[in-house]
């Protein structure tokens, strides 16, 4: 009986390596007595790692837990199991398993039960998830930002109420842009004067005027674009020494004085 299960096991074995998915055969205990091309090169392992090997030891739940006793780590009715496959540096990828009984009788010191195990990788199907999501998600925020866009166009139409536009302006423009709040500065004589702020930032020191060679505003009235910043405030323990704003985009520090620090962090 043990003959005619090596040989079965040998005629497995030259099918299994024509197909395209990893396939490990495995007796009732676990123990692999037989792995493709494909499974070893999945695993990044050598045959003599994995023969022999328990199965138990290789497929684990999708929360990382080993399968104990006798019972394996997936369904042998060719149900579709996922699975994670651990990697000889400790690492896990997640799989997609399908399981077969090979046979059944074994007599004496032959086995019961083998197993066909089919492996697929679902780490490309899951890093395509990922991008979908991604990109779903900039289109939201792009649809979000453009529905912004016209409220506010829209509802400057017609406005003669400049305080009123401002408001309505900074509102909607901190609501589209998901941000905690908004100024306004308009340039004039010697410097940038304050026109608004959005209702987020009531309360808060926000300066009323910064002269023309200082603060944000001169910088980026300088720059001529749009300036990603963040900002670093005073040591706590001295909260009058300046602070200061990092450019992200053009990798540039400048100073900041206290009086001119807006209420941001970036």
């Amino acid at each position: 009986m043990e003959h005619m299960h090596n040989e079965e096991l040998n005629d497995v074995a030259r099918l299994v390596e024509v197909t395209s998915d990893a396939v490990a055969i495995c007796d009732e205990d676990g123990s692999v007595r037989h792995v493709n091309r494909q499974f070893l090169a999945l695993r990044k392992s050598g045959r003599a790692q994995l023969v022999g090997t328990d199965i138990k030891d290789l497929l684990y739940s999708t929360e990382f837990e080993r399968s104990t006793g006798h019972r394996m780590p997936f369904s042998a009715d060719g149900e579709e199991n996922t699975l994670m496959l651990k990697l000889p540096d400790g690492s896990f990828i997640p799989v997609r398993v399908r399981a077969v009984e090979l046979g059944e009788g074994g007599q004496g010191d032959a086995p019961g039960h083998r197993y066909v195990v089919a492996i697929r990788s679902l780490e490309e199907q899951y890093a395509h998830d990922r991008k979908t999501q991604r990109l779903l998600s900039e289109l939201q925020a792009a649809n979000k930002r453009l529905s912004g866009t016209l409220s506010v166009i829209m509802s400057t139409v017609g406005s003669s109420d400049m305080a009123t536009l401002l408001d309505t302006v900074l509102n909607r423009m901190t609501e589209t842009l998901d941000a905690t709040g908004a100024t306004m500065y308009f340039a004039e004589g010697g410097g940038f004067k304050l026109r608004g702020v959005s209702r987020a930032l009531a309360g808060l020191y926000v300066p009323d005027f910064i002269p023309y060679g200082a603060g944000i505003p001169t910088h980026v009235l300088r720059e001529q674009r749009a300036c990603r910043l963040s900002l670093v405030p005073g040591t706590a323990a001295d909260p009058t020494a300046p602070g200061s704003f990092y450019d992200l985009d053009a990798r540039v520090r400048h100073n900041l004085r206290l009086q001119d620090m807006p209420p941001f962090k970036t």
